[in-house]
Parts: C-alpha cells; structure tokens; sequence
C-alpha cells in the first residue's frame, strides 16, 4: 500500500505526516502526544500505529482521537516485528512529508516547521534533521551529539556517489531517522528491512536519491534506551538465532549486499551502478570489524525504553514500539 501525497505544489504549508509506532505506552504516552500537538506548525496529522498493546494505550489513544481531529489510531491485531509496524504507519500518511515520532524522544516545539523551511528551499532535499541532544531519565541535558562525526549535510553535492561516501564514511547513527522526509523518496525505498542497521541502511540509499540538510539548532531531545551500546543486547532481540549460531558476521554481509542492491537501483548508467556498489562494499568492509565488535545504534526503532525524560515545556516517555 503506497501512500497517497495530498497535493501541496504552491502551497505555503503543506500537510505533515507524523508517525507514532508504539507498544504498552500507557506511563507517558499523553505528553508524547501533547509534545506533538505543541508544535507551532499546524498542518499535521498523526497517525499512531497500536503494535497490540496490553496496558491501557488503546484508551489513551481513543481520548486523544476524540480531543483532535489531527490524530488517527490504528492497531495491529498482533504484535509484529518492530521495524514492521515503523513501515505500517508509514503506509498510512497522506503528507507531502512524512516524520517518524519514537514515544520516548522530545521535540521542541519548532522541530517541524523548521525542518519545512529548510525543505521548501530546494526539491533535491529528501531529509532535513537537527542537532540532537542525548537527556536523561529526569529529562536533564546530558551531552550533545559529537560534532563532526555524526551530522551530515550534502547540500551543494549533486553527484549521487558523493552523496552516498559522505553518508556511508560520516554517519555512525540513525537519529536521522527521526528527521523529516520527503514522502515521494521514501516510497522509492522498502524503508525498514530485516537487517542489523535497518536505519542507517535506509539513510545511505537515500543518499543516492537527494540531499540531506542539517540544522545545528538543537530541535530533538533523544533518550538512551537499554541497548545503547548494548550490541549483543540488540543482536540478542532481533536476530537470535545469527547470535546463537555465532553467524553475527554474515548480518553484515547480508546488509552490504542489500544496501549495495538498493542504492544501485537509483543510478542509471552501469557504470554509475559499479562505483556505488563498490563504494558501499569497500566502505562497510573497512569498516566491518568495528561495526560488528563494537558497534553504537540508536535503533533501528528500538523498543523498551526504560527512562522518563523532560524539556522544559515538552515531555515524553516510551517503552518501543
């Protein structure tokens, strides 16, 4: 099911999607929601996809439904795999962008409408994102994102291949996955797979299609779940029997193969198609044996977060989704 984009060409304020994957949020589900409804840009719809709750989320979501008209709720009958029910309520967004909301991050109240400005400026932008600030389980700073290795912009690189060994050698995590996109390039991609970095391989295929754009204002406050730098931890939840079967090497020749198929696909000329897969199989294989020991993810999505967390007038709190 393709999302259908809700014409906006020479509008002034073209809708925004909002994505909201959770599971048993019942704790701080609310203030998640009132943190999005605070945002001072108001074309938005949320759509919450339920990965069938067992607290009381659905009632929670339902007051919410009824109190704005801006929130839809969808639930699974059953719980499915986590990267799936990211892709689900994908699927349902009507915007011309679309923003993937994790329960337990924070967002100032300016996050989308300024990630719109940057958007607006140029149509070969396909993700603008901010500068995020870790907090901790009483919503205080911690630190921020380290300058230098973990921000990309792309902006003023037309040529696809640069595009791609900027993103491939400079990013090492996928807050960028909370950014906000353009809704015609994600559909160009089969977002989350089955892989170990489902996030980070999402974002070096978009590479190939446009340009990232980063603000340096701090406009996402994220929370350190348990498998941060937990590595066996997330291996342990999401490919259990590659852990068991100490095949954890073969996750990162699968992911190589699929990400070099993916980004080729955006490339026209055969020889174009070469020199990106090479690049990406030349990149992750020097970079491999890091990736795996020691290897830091913010997720692909993740779940079970364990901390409650506050910024001034925004608070949130989730447990996955």
């Amino acid at each position: 099911m393709t999302p259908t984009i809700t014409p906006a060409a020479g509008t002034e304020h073209p809708l925004v999607s909002i994505g909201v994957p959770i599971f048993n949020e019942e704790k701080h589900l609310a203030e998640v929601l009132d943190s999005l409804l605070a945002q001072d840009y108001e074309n938005i719809e949320i759509m919450i996809s339920d990965n069938a709750s067992t607290d009381s989320t659905p009632r929670i979501c339902a007051e919410y439904v009824a109190k704005d008209p801006r929130i839809r709720y969808y639930r699974n009958d059953t719980n499915v795999h986590c990267f799936e029910n990211f892709n689900r309520v994908f699927r349902f967004a009507r915007g011309e962008f679309f923003m993937w909301a994790s329960g337990h991050d924070l967002h100032h109240p300016s996050h989308v409408s300024k990630c719109v400005e940057i958007m607006l400026e140029d149509p070969s932008i396909v993700l603008s994102y901010s500068e995020m600030f870790w907090i901790d389980d009483k919503g205080q700073p911690l630190e921020p994102m380290e300058k230098g290795q973990e921000y990309i912009d792309t902006r003023g690189l037309e040529l696809h291949l640069l595009r791609i060994n900027v993103v491939l050698w400079g990013l090492r995590n996928g807050h960028a996955t909370y950014g906000l996109f353009r809704t015609q390039a994600l559909n160009k991609t089969p977002i989350f797979t089955h892989i170990f970095s489902p996030d980070l391989a999402l974002l070096i295929e978009l590479a190939a299609i446009g340009k990232f754009a980063y603000t340096s204002d701090p406009l996402l406050y994220m929370r350190r779940g348990k498998f941060h730098n937990n590595w066996p931890a997330y291996l342990s939840r999401y490919f259990p029997e590659e852990l068991h079967n100490r095949k954890r090497e073969r996750l990162y020749w699968r992911m190589m193969r699929e990400v070099s198929t993916r980004v080729a696909s955006h490339i026209r000329t055969i020889p174009g198609k070469a020199l990106a897969m090479l690049s990406v199989v030349v990149g992750m294989w020097l970079t491999a044996l890091r990736s795996i020991k020691t290897a830091t993810t913010t997720g692909p999505p993740q779940e079970h977060y364990e901390v409650t967390s506050k910024r001034g007038d925004i608070r949130s709190e989730a447990k996955g989704a």
